[in-house]
């Protein structure tokens, strides 16, 4: 790859361009996804998104241990539970 991923300076964090060979792969594992994604019911739908936030919640409680190693599984769960309260926040349009 010519360019670095990321880089990053004091004030702001700069995206370099994408290798055009990783862009087609990422391109088509969307399409892939989206072809799928049409293809299920609303049920499968709900589901999956269900699925999609247990992992997501799997994996920052596993950023939370790396950055808080003493902490209680209890603990862990408050950490998350504030994030989750936070994003929510950043995300809320109305009441």
């Amino acid at each position: 790859m010519d360019h670095e991923p990321l880089s990053t300076t004091q004030e702001h964090v700069t995206i370099q361009p994408v290798n055009h060979e990783f862009q087609a792969m990422a391109d088509a594992i969307e399409r892939d996804r989206a072809r799928r994604a049409h293809g299920m019911t609303v049920e499968q739908r709900l589901l999956q998104g269900a699925v999609l936030f247990d992992y997501a919640c799997e994996a920052s409680l596993a950023g939370l241990r790396a950055q808080f190693p003493a902490a209680t599984d209890a603990e862990l769960q408050d950490h998350l539970a504030q994030r989750l309260i936070r994003a929510r926040g950043q995300r809320a349009v109305g009441p």
